[in-house]
């Protein structure tokens, strides 16, 4: 799956932002950018985490230079100026680079789809769906969508549970949206402009329903359900069976309901508490930051655990998982750094590379 395979490149990103907080080359932040892409072309759930990381690495990274020469500004005026010129020097290259990479593949991606360059196609359709519950219809830029989400308790707009049904179930918002504007990219559009209109006009709602999110990791039969939903809940229909067999030379009965669980599958579903530990490693990745010496690395990680955190519980439309990897991921690495604590010996100043 996506999650999977991006997290592969996320370990990349992590690998070789590390070495950038150690050494501070332009060519660390130019691979970290250039791997970003890669990550962000199998899960664009990234792009805010990336976006924020071009100007938080750099500023992480000399940290420790500028509160030394703040430290000395008094004995020296001028030596504060060197770190803020470097520091600059990153933050604008970074920043650049980022730009002129996630334009480049905002074009490639459009000349792919023979469609306006853009990082997806169906971003507002998605948000309509994420939002839902606060929907109002003065939120709609048209009229027929305001229509279709004035009847919403025909389809339970309102329900936290049914947001993922309001994307693709038949006869809820955005398939009834999409039957009144079939024109995929102004239906998208027009799903866009309601669901920031919506966010303009009640942040504190969008909040509430990430906060709902985050609550329904917290129940077990939620939790669970939704485990074993991604383990795969309906029999492959015999034309998907004839492609794996065409194309992929996999064959198999498509029996999937009913099955014994593997032992992989069983470990799952039985993986619900790590997850609770995954919602409350921010305050490991806190106390992280005071018991370790290299804290830019912490800080690193405790941001980023931050970020992903709030990024799936604001756009995740139901508890599952798979979407914490990210967060796993981050959390075992801040154990790691723990575990290390202050048994590191000093650090020892590394060179500046512009």
């Amino acid at each position: 799956m996506t999650e999977t395979i991006s997290l592969f490149f996320y370990m990349a990103v992590l690998y070789y932002s590390f070495l950038y907080l150690k050494h501070r080359a332009i060519r660390h932040l130019a691979i970290v950018q250039g791997l970003a892409i890669l990550l962000i072309g199998f899960r664009m759930s990234y792009l805010l985490l990336v976006q924020i990381s071009a100007v938080l690495l750099p500023l992480l990274a000399f940290t420790p230079l500028l509160l030394a020469a703040w430290r000395n500004r008094r004995s020296i005026p001028a030596v504060l100026l060197r770190p803020l010129k470097l520091v600059s020097l990153h933050v604008v290259a970074s920043i650049a680079l980022m730009l002129l990479l996630h334009g480049a593949y905002r074009q490639v991606n459009g000349l792919l789809c023979d469609r306006a360059p853009a990082y997806l196609y169906a971003t507002g359709l998605h948000l309509l769906a994420f939002w839902a519950p606060i929907l109002v219809p003065a939120d709609a830029s048209d009229e027929r969508l305001a229509q279709i989400i004035k009847e919403g308790d025909k389809f339970d707009i309102k329900e936290l549970t049914a947001r993922n049904d309001q994307r693709f179930a038949e006869g809820y918002l955005v398939p009834r949206w999409q039957e009144e504007e079939p024109d995929v990219e102004d239906a998208n559009q027009i799903a866009k402009e309601t669901a920031l209109h919506a966010l303009r006009r009640d942040p504190l709602g969008v909040l509430n329903l990430a906060v709902r999110t985050f609550a329904q990791y917290w129940n077990v039969k939620d939790i669970q359900h939704y485990a074993s939903i991604d383990l795969g809940h309906n029999d492959i229909p015999d034309e998907q069976r004839t492609i794996l067999v065409e194309e992929f030379h996999f064959s198999t009965d498509g029996r999937v309901v009913g099955a014994p669980p593997t032992l992989l599958q069983r470990w799952f579903l039985l993986s619900w508490p790590y997850g609770w530990f995954l919602l409350l490693s921010p305050f490991l990745g806190a106390w992280t930051v005071y018991l370790t010496r290299e804290k830019e690395i912490a800080l690193l990680l405790l941001l980023q655990l931050g970020i992903i955190l709030s990024v799936t519980f604001t756009f995740a439309v139901a508890p599952s998982l798979r979407y914490l990897q990210p967060a796993s991921l981050l959390a075992l690495l801040t154990i790691a750094l723990c575990l290390r604590g202050g048994s590191a010996g000093e650090a020892t100043e590394e060179p500046v590379t512009a």
